[in-house]
């Protein structure tokens, strides 16, 4: 009985060993077919390359977008404002009728200072037949020469007057002509201040007028950066509400700084027109200020921070991700796409492709696949 147990136990712990042993290869190649290498997808534009290119350095600003050319229209007469023809938006011309302002005073008072003028005409005539009279008469010794002196002194008188009521007259033909209200400038109107039926006095401001085609920026930049910027110079800018960029040029730097700061004011002229501009908004943009020769540069998206130090993931020979430590040098825009990149020192070589965006965190030593384009 104790022989037959130990030879049962003997034969169990054999077959278990020989099984274990027959079915461990077949184990180990079920596990390395339920874990392949994991394929990581990207699409063309995820990736992007190493190259030398020319890099531009700028400086960044911000302002509201204002008029180069804008006017307040203000009242040059008193009176009752009898119309106004335009409302906020509308376009007018320089030198197109507006409004009107009550005209029946300076009606008036024009009809005074004819009257006047007529009766120092008239006054003048008489003085200059005396003159002429009591010179005939002295010539001809019936007169002395105190009655021709005062002869002359009447005349000068009257000429006097004559010319003091005819500048009166101008004067108030000038006040009939300022009730016509004018526009000073072309553009749009941009406020209407004041109603028809409204009494408005000397200097009451009725409308506001901006010339739209010629806008520019107002910024301000440091006085420790103002000696980089150049009239002249472009600059890249973005408008709040305006799909796009509209290209600027560098148009006037203030020759002092502004009051109570440092900073000096710096106008940018905009060149597009019917992109939908207004006054008012606010821009934000970068000046080029120098371009380097071309040197090594990357994508600045492509760089990443670990541990203190920047690094980029470049696909290698055999198709897989390598996190890569790189120096960088200075940044600013490709010249040509206007794209921001970074100088690179060390790290890389021209021709190396790198993963081009934040894509997050990637898997050292996956293998890549680039999918074509749809």
């Amino acid at each position: 009985m104790i022989a037959l147990v130990l030879l049962t136990g003997l034969s169990s712990v054999f077959y278990f060993y020989s099984g274990k042993a027959k079915s461990s290869p077949e184990t180990e190649k079920l596990q390395s077919t339920a874990s392949p290498e994991k394929t990581l997808e990207f699409l063309a534009q995820d990736l992007t390359r190493a190259e030398l290119k020319t890099i531009q350095r700028t400086l960044d600003v911000s302002g509201p977008v204002v008029a180069v050319h804008q006017a307040t229209v203000k009242a040059k007469a008193a009176g009752e404002l009898l119309e106004l023809r335009v409302r906020e938006g509308d376009s007018v011309q320089a030198g197109q009728l507006l409004g009107l302002i009550d005209t029946a005073e300076a009606l008036a008072r024009k009809k005074e200072k004819l009257a006047l003028l007529a009766s120092a005409q008239a006054q003048l005539n008489a003085a200059q037949k005396s003159l002429d009279s009591n010179k005939s008469l002295f010539a001809k010794g019936f007169v002395s020469q105190t009655v021709v002196d005062n002869a002359e002194s009447n005349y000068l008188v009257a000429a006097a007057q004559r010319e003091a009521a005819s500048a009166q007259l101008e004067l108030v033909e000038k006040l009939l002509g300022d009730t016509r209200i004018l526009a000073p400038i072309s553009g749009q109107v941009s406020e209407r201040l004041a109603q028809p039926g409204e009494k408005v006095s000397i200097d009451t401001r009725l409308l506001s007028i901006v010339d739209t085609q010629s806008l520019e920026i107002q910024t301000s930049l440091p006085a420790l950066e103002i000696s980089k910027v150049k009239i002249g110079q472009t600059a890249d800018i973005y408008v709040e509400g305006i799909a796009g960029t509209s290209l600027g040029k560098v148009s006037r730097i203030s020759p002092a700084t502004a009051a109570g700061s440092r900073s000096v004011p710096v106008f940018i002229a905009l060149s597009g027109r019917d992109n939908g501009l207004r006054t008012g908004l606010f821009a934000r943009g970068r000046i080029a200020i120098e371009s380097t020769q071309p040197t090594l540069s990357v994508p600045k998206a492509a760089l990443r921070e670990a541990e203190g130090r920047k690094i980029v993931y470049v696909i290698d020979a055999e198709k897989k991700i390598r996190s890569t430590v790189v120096e960088t040098g200075i940044e600013g825009y490709n010249g040509a796409d206007r794209q921001p990149v970074v100088e690179i020192t060390t790290g890389l070589k021209p021709g190396d492709t790198l993963v081009a965006g934040n894509l997050g965190p990637l898997r050292e030593g996956a293998v890549i696949r680039t999918l074509e384009k749809q």
